[in-house]
């Protein structure tokens, strides 16, 4: 099987370290496939002129298409909400005889942005009809396909992001039981994410038990608004300084190695306020560190959950931690939420349809 995987994702912490371009691809190589992969990162980033864009745009597509020449005909893009790769290609790969998958990976909730982006709508008007498999992560967003794209009826699935590393031995020795407990979550630098309620809820614990807190947040500047970044540092050190120190906040920005920060943790929080699919929480989990969720997304089965907002909630979670601080020495993860081989399974029933036909 050849498996050309397009990607619009940088692997940042915004997107965990199990994007498809890293660790599907491994995966899929590992168990015997022939496997390319196209990044479009580079040709969409913000920080490019408008003719570097072009360029690198125009050069991607041409990755893309020779390497469909030369046999990778089952295609799996992925984007987020700008499916801007799968438009430009979509014509031309099924001319080339090519099966398409698309993944949107929408955090905010596809067909919610969809009604306000009336242009990608008339896109997607155009060029769904060529998709051979569309992809969300959540049932919710496929059954709105379903109903929005009826003759796509058949080819819509739900599949998880998440794909575990091909090595399992990440976790090393158990951490020693707290003092400090060590508490660890992941956002970025616009409210969406809400990692100040984590910040509260740690600063509520060493108030109330007098006991030491180490906070470490990994944090994404992707698309960081500077006055809530600002307010974020202040209300660390604001914590810190209440507690007298007891509380030490610990900011790690833009990291790509975000197992390797996660380890050690005794806890981990997600308080975000929108993410179809919290591939940190599923990371943390692999790691074995018991983890606690907000309840407006879908979460692994094994994370806690609580309502947005709820920091007496989050508080009382957090000091249950603090009476059994044990890390798991195997992974927390239920095995169906590692979707490797959900992919693999979908890739050879479209590869042997495509044969068949």
């Amino acid at each position: 099987m050849k498996v050309l995987l397009v990607s619009v994702f940088k692997e940042s912490v915004i997107g965990g370290v199990s994007i498809h371009s890293s660790n599907l691809r491994d995966r899929l190589i590992a168990a015997g496939h022939d496997v390319a992969t196209v990044d479009f990162y580079a040709a969409l980033d913000p920080n490019n002129g408008a003719f570097a864009k072009a360029q690198a745009i125009a050069s991607m597509v041409r990755a893309v298409l020779a390497k469909a020449e030369k046999g990778y005909t089952l295609v799996h893009i992925h984007a987020s909400n700008k499916a801007i790769p799968y438009y430009l290609l979509a014509k031309r790969l099924k001319r080339l005889g090519c099966t398409v998958v698309l993944s949107l990976h929408s955090g905010l909730g596809y067909f919610t942005w969809l009604d306000t982006h009336k242009w990608f709508a008339r896109l997607n008007d155009r060029y769904f009809p060529l998709l051979d498999q569309l992809l969300f992560m959540n049932e919710a967003e496929s059954q709105r396909a379903r109903e929005r794209y009826p003759y796509l009826k058949s080819r819509v699935s739900t599949i998880n992001p998440f794909v575990a590393p091909e090595v399992g031995s990440l976790r090393e020795q158990p951490t020693p039981a707290p003092p400090p407990l060590r508490v660890v979550t992941v956002g970025a630098f616009i409210p969406r994410y809400a990692t100040e309620e984590t910040i509260q809820a740690c600063q509520k614990l060493v108030e109330q038990s007098g006991k030491p807190v180490d906070l470490t947040l990994i944090e994404s500047s992707a698309y960081a608004q500077p006055a809530y970044r600002e307010q974020l540092e202040q209300r660390a050190q604001d914590a810190s300084a209440a507690t007298n120190g007891k509380l030490s906040c610990t900011f790690v920005i833009d990291t790509q190695d975000v197992l390797s920060v996660m380890h050690g943790h005794h806890a981990f929080v997600r308080p975000a306020r929108g993410d179809s699919y919290g591939l940190c929480v599923a990371e943390a989990l692999l790691l074995g560190i018991p983890s606690i969720a907000t309840d407006v997304c879908q979460r692994c089965a094994k994370a806690a959950r609580y309502a947005p907002g709820d920091i007496e909630a989050l508080t009382a979670w957090l000091a249950a931690r603090y009476d059994d601080p044990s890390i798991a020495a195997h992974s927390l993860l239920d095995e169906h939420e590692d979707s490797f081989f959900q992919y693999q399974q979908l890739y050879r029933s479209l590869t042997e349809h495509a044969t068949s036909a």
